[in-house]
């Protein structure tokens, strides 16, 4: 059997800087028709047997009426569809309310934890999101649901990860590390949007386009996995969406530092600090280059200096703050040691 398998697709008309009007809907929207659409039909070139979203399929659990009526550009494939109730989807902690409902004559919708056998000793494990008082280990839940011990088992998953580390932090809450290297044979996770191996059989398989400028594209791609179960031998395969939207924040201070602008990968949008005799050139290089779609320049204030751009340039940043710490909770959990290295971040 031959899966492909996306995630966090977050379906809103909005995100970040990305607020114009396209064709037809908006910016956001129309690059998310492209990428599912491309997720979708690279599954039959492929040859999947079925498409697996891990959750976040919308990024509310309340939609607006040109998100509904957006869903009518999707061109799903003609086979089966499961997708996994991610925390974005759903507006109570049992996840019986949620947006994917909308998507239920499209596929199975997963909003409790369970087990499918996939091949004579292969089992998908589904855990969908939850939060961490209720959640129960992967060991726990193989117990539960009887999953012979000498089955191989591929956890498909939309939770926290406790034990990965971001610069100085090391997330307390989710899923152990250890629990996952011991207990399955495969983890495929959705929920954090860097898509990273997390472990020695542990993904983070991150957001299907991007979304806000944490995520940082000189690092992590957006891209789909294609999991392949031929005689209980697993195989995976990483296809990069070429439709995503490519998030970059730089500094640009120099001549030197305006060259790192030649990385950028296309779908860019760029978030540049920079000195003032810097701004020329940097202006020169976006209208001259197709690859971006939308950018924004903050002059970096140097000491002593205060003037009325700043201050607005200042003012315009509050709510990206807030979109940082918002975002960052999403990812890391609410656990006191998170939130007080936030904080400290912010106020910097």
């Amino acid at each position: 059997m031959k899966y492909l398998l996306y995630t966090d697709v977050h379906w809103s008309t909005y995100s970040s800087i990305i607020r114009s009007i396209g064709e037809k809907y908006s910016i956001r929207l129309e690059n998310l028709i492209n990428s599912v659409n491309w997720a979708e039909n690279l599954a039959i070139e492929k040859g999947c047997d079925e498409i697996i979203c891990l959750g976040d399929f919308f990024d509310k659990p309340d939609l607006t009426s040109q998100q509904i009526t957006a869903l009518n550009e999707l061109k799903w494939a003609k086979i089966p569809h499961s997708f996994i109730v991610g925390n974005h989807d759903a507006s109570t902690k049992d996840l019986s309310f949620n947006s994917v409902h909308v998507l239920k004559n499209v596929g199975q919708i997963v909003s409790g934890f369970k087990k499918e056998k996939i091949d004579t000793n292969t089992y998908f494990l589904y855990i969908p999101y939850i939060q961490d008082d209720s959640r129960l280990s992967i060991a726990e839940y193989r117990k539960i649901l009887d999953i012979p011990e000498t089955a191989k088992v591929i956890v498909l998953s939309h939770n926290d990860v406790k034990g990965i580390k971001y610069g100085p932090i090391t997330t307390t809450i989710g899923i152990d590390l250890d629990d996952i290297e011991n207990n399955c044979s495969l983890f495929l996770n959705g929920h954090v949007h860097n898509g990273d191996q997390i472990c020695r059989n542990g993904f983070n398989l991150g957001n299907l386009s991007g979304k806000v400028f944490e995520e940082d594209a000189f690092r992590y791609k957006h891209q789909v996995i294609i999991l392949e179960v031929v005689n209980n031998e697993i195989t995976i395969d990483f296809i990069e969406n070429p439709y995503a939207f490519n998030f970059y924040k730089l500094e640009i201070k120099t001549e030197k530092d305006l060259l790192r602008l030649n990385d950028i990968g296309n779908n860019a949008i760029i978030s540049i600090n920079y000195l003032p005799h810097m701004k020329e050139k940097i202006q020169e290089f976006i209208d001259n280059n197709n690859k971006i779609v939308e950018s924004k320049l903050n002059r970096i204030v140097q000491l002593g200096e205060v003037d009325s751009e700043a201050l607005l340039v200042k003012l315009n940043d509050m709510d990206y703050l807030e979109q940082f710490k918002t975002f960052s909770i999403a990812q890391l959990g609410n656990a006191k040691e998170v939130l007080e290295e936030i904080n400290r971040i912010i106020a910097a």
